[in-house]
């Protein structure tokens, strides 16, 4: 088991990545990268780069942490099942990053972000939560709300297209505060291992 202080650390570097990508979410609402007409048309090709750079760069790793975080707090259990998540996880995250950085560089990216994003950020989250369920070690809302950040873009992002239309960047701030409160439970759980080693 990893020590609560490296526990807590992994939790506070997800929340900062979260909040990273609310405010780039907010950003690209008030000024979008992206026309609506024609769909994904570029308009400001400077804040594009920019806005992959913080996704890919920034939040991603920063994400992979706090999954990482909770799978060595043992919230999910220490098994095969978890380890086989975690790398799931790194492979999403690495394909996301590559191709997040290629974007910031082309413009045009290598189409690695509809595997990379889905493995990172939705299946390992909503796996881990899973698992966590099943192991049962930690507080209930620390089981369930990994379970509800890797599902709450495939229920939001719909609600937000069909609401202000595509791009439906507005679901990003909400999405990144999802994250801040999984890096919470991940950082809390690192306080809850260190009470206990006392």
């Amino acid at each position: 088991m990893a020590k609560p202080q490296t526990v807590r650390m992994l939790g506070i570097a997800c929340m900062i990545g979260a909040v990273f990508f609310s405010a780039n979410g907010i950003w690209e609402v008030l000024q979008p990268s992206m026309a609506e007409n024609p769909p994904g048309a570029l308009l400001d090709p400077f804040h594009y780069r920019i806005l992959w750079l913080v996704f890919g760069l920034l939040c991603t790793p920063a994400f992979f942490a706090g999954q990482l975080g909770y799978y060595f707090s043992g919230a999910s259990g220490r098994n095969w099942f978890g380890k086989i998540i975690i790398v799931l996880a790194a492979i999403g995250a690495t394909l996301y990053m590559l191709d997040a950085l290629s974007k910031a560089v082309t413009l045009h990216g290598i189409s690695l972000w509809g595997l990379g994003l889905p493995l990172s950020q939705w299946i390992s989250t909503f796996l881990l939560g899973i698992a966590a369920l099943f192991a049962g070690k930690v507080a209930v809302w620390k089981r369930v709300w990994p379970v509800w950040t890797g599902i709450a873009p495939q229920i939001l992002f719909p609600i937000y297209i069909f609401v202000f239309g595509w791009p439906a960047h507005a679901a990003l701030a909400t999405q990144g505060l999802n994250w801040v409160i999984f890096g919470y439970a991940v950082y809390t759980e690192g306080k809850d291992l260190q009470a206990q080693a006392v």
